[in-house]
């Protein structure tokens, strides 16, 4: 459920072989080098459209992932996972750890 790509812009080039990218409102911490991306012949983005602020790749696959982001969090519940009590209930997430006890897990 997370993007497999990331809608960016090429705002600055180092030594003509570095890209510094953008994506809307956030430009990306790292520099990439050509083979890193693909370039697109339509126009998604401007550089108007970009911010100052730098972020990482995992912070924006975060940001516009459906289901919360890259990795996963794993409750230590010992219930269903019907209350707060539980991590991923309590973050509004489903479950995807295995429940403990082998009885089912109401969050999944």
């Amino acid at each position: 459920m997370d993007p497999r790509s990331i809608i960016a812009v090429i705002t600055d080039t180092e030594d003509e072989e570095f890209y510094e990218l953008a994506i809307k409102l956030d430009k990306l911490k790292a520099l990439y080098t050509r083979n890193q991306f693909t370039s697109c012949k339509e126009i998604f983005l401007s550089i108007e459209e970009v911010g100052t602020e730098e972020i990482s790749v995992c912070e924006v696959v975060n940001k516009v992932s459906l289901v919360g982001g890259q990795g996963f969090r794993k409750c230590n519940c010992s219930k269903k996972c019907t209350t707060k009590i539980c991590l991923c209930k309590s973050a509004n997430l489903l479950c995807n750890s295995k429940y403990y006890n082998s009885q089912p897990c109401c969050n999944k």
